[in-house]
């Protein structure tokens, strides 16, 4: 690794890199164009007339209590006879007509197969291209640059 790493290093200290006189005057133009961030602004005063937030609370279960209600009220569907006795008057609010059942016919799909036989050759060409690599990457560490005719095209 560290044949590698000195490597690495002759070659990041030979990269020259040159802007054309154009991009940098773009480039200056952009950062003085850019204004600078301000400070946040203090945090805003707060309104008097806004409630506090046990106001909200309250509100908040005031509703809740009130759909819970709701919701018993609903499901119970009780109601007062003329004698004073309480009724169930739960009647179905909608009769849909039955429909016929379609016969389901279901066949095992036996295209396991296949996909074991794909992933086979998938494992097997990665094993390949993961032996390549390594060789190239021996070969460049060994003799410091790549050799370009052993490395196959794809």
């Amino acid at each position: 690794m560290d044949k590698l790493a000195t490597q690495l290093r002759k070659d990041a200290e030979a990269i020259t890199s040159e802007i054309s006189p154009q991009l940098d005057t773009r480039i200056r133009a952009s950062l003085q164009a850019v204004q600078q961030e301000r400070p946040a602004s203090p945090a805003p005063v707060r309104n008097e007339t806004a409630r506090s937030p046990g106001f909200w609370w309250a509100s908040s279960l005031t509703g809740i209590a009130a759909a819970v209600v709701l919701i018993v009220v609903v499901n119970t569907n009780t109601v007062d006879t003329t004698d004073g006795t309480l009724a169930n008057t739960a009647e179905p609010a909608l009769q849909l007509p039955e429909l016929p059942r379609l016969p389901l016919k279901v066949e095992a799909a036996m295209t396991t197969s296949l996909l074991e036989q794909e992933l086979e050759n998938i494992q097997s060409d990665l094993q390949r291209a993961a032996k390549a690599v390594e060789e190239d990457v021996d070969r460049i560490i060994d003799r410091g640059e790549p050799d370009e005719e052993a490395t196959p095209a794809p």
